[in-house]
């Protein structure tokens, strides 16, 4: 016998409130440059502390010394060399930390005067910058001598104008490079060698 009857179908109604409906959750991850780059913080000037001094020959007592803050912190170089026939040589090193990858603009700022104690007739000082052992430049302050001439500032008339040297060091791996000033007067007894002040400074690029 054939049945005309069909069987129940589910309402329309009963298949959405039947079904337990979910929205998936995505979580992203988004990158966030300015947090990273924050994270790396340019290295600042060694404090006085950090630098060193070494010595070749012999030299008087006169002072040497770091004077100012911040950006105008410089060293001045007084010392003289006490011998007729040896040049006195002054090394002032000092550590700074890299990172791989980051490159530092590293400067020396040079001003120069004649010499102020004994004769009035003075000797030549060298100026020499170093980084990484690496030699960067330097100055004379007088003439027919190995560095580009820098004419100081007069006795008792303050420091001349600033002359700058500077290295764009790029770092290939993160650890520690050496900063070198080094001075070195010509022979002499009178203790009358040309001075410095040199304001070292890093700029990160």
């Amino acid at each position: 016998m054939h049945s005309s009857e069909t069987p129940d179908r589910p309402s329309r109604r009963g298949i959405v409130t039947g079904v337990a409906w979910s929205v998936p959750v995505i979580a992203f991850s988004v990158a966030t440059p300015a947090k990273a780059a924050s994270q790396f913080v340019c290295p600042a000037v060694p404090a006085n502390a950090s630098w060193t001094a070494a010595t070749t020959g012999t030299g008087n007592n006169a002072p040497n010394s770091w004077s100012g803050t911040g950006a105008a912190r410089a060293f001045t170089f007084f010392q003289d060399s006490n011998s007729a026939s040896n040049t006195f040589q002054y090394r002032l090193s000092a550590p700074l930390s890299v990172v791989a990858g980051r490159t530092y603009r590293i400067s020396y700022a040079i001003q120069n005067q004649y010499g102020c104690s004994g004769s009035a007739t003075t000797v030549n000082t060298n100026f020499d910058g170093f980084v990484a052992g690496q030699r960067i430049g330097g100055r004379s302050s007088q003439p027919g001598n190995a560095n580009t001439l820098q004419t100081p500032g007069p006795c008792g008339g303050g420091f001349g104008a600033v002359q700058t040297i500077s290295v764009d060091y790029a770092a290939t791996t993160t650890g520690t490079i050496q900063l070198q000033m080094r001075f070195t007067t010509a022979a002499t007894t009178g203790g009358n060698g040309d001075d410095y002040r040199i304001t070292p400074s890093i700029v990160c690029l």
